[in-house]
């Protein structure tokens, strides 16, 4: 009886993260109005980075999109630190994230995306733990400087100002106006 109390306590933890984020991705993907023809949530131990996205369209015209997820990854966050990553990775699905050409831009991009759906304080706090955890100096500065865009860029009323010129050199003009109110 103990060694069955034992197991339920040990499944009970990854059981609930993987519901809590398929109900997460479906939340955010239907709060902006995302939809691909095909889906798949993966959590799983072997997503090096933490998170991932891949996306394609198959020849018949259908976008498919598979979200990657690293448990272990997940199961050191904090529930809203994991919302901020889910809201990020879906907001690589946004059409306009998905046109940039350099990664720092996509990234950017879905950051923005990502502060429609939890709050900046989240976001802020998971990229200020991002700099500390990454030891490669390439990976720290691209983290710093998205979090310095965010905290440079956002106003209280909840809004994107493109202040900075980065924000403005970006071709975000449509999805300001769609995304950012």
């Amino acid at each position: 009886m103990l060694y069955l109390a034992l197991l339920t306590l040990t499944l009970a933890p990854s059981q609930f993260l993987d519901s809590e984020v398929s109900n997460t991705v479906r939340d955010y993907l239907s709060r902006l109005n995302l939809a691909p023809t095909r889906y798949s949530i993966v959590v799983t131990d072997q997503v090096p980075e933490g998170a991932a996205l891949e996306h394609w369209v198959e020849a018949s015209g259908k976008d498919r999109a598979i979200f990657l997820f690293d448990r272990q990854f997940l199961l050191h966050l904090s529930r809203p630190e994991r919302r901020v990553v889910i809201a990020h990775e879906v907001g690589h699905l946004v059409p306009e994230c998905r046109l940039l050409r350099r990664r720092i831009n996509q990234e950017i991009c879905a950051d923005l995306i990502s502060l429609q759906l939890v709050p900046v304080d989240d976001v802020v706090a998971l990229l200020t733990k991002a700099v500390a955890m990454f030891r490669s100096y390439s990976e720290q500065r691209a983290f710093t400087y998205r979090l310095e865009l965010i905290q440079k860029n956002w106003i209280p009323s909840g809004k994107v100002a493109l202040r900075t010129p980065r924000l403005r050199r970006l071709p975000i003009r449509r999805f300001k106006q769609r995304y950012c109110g």
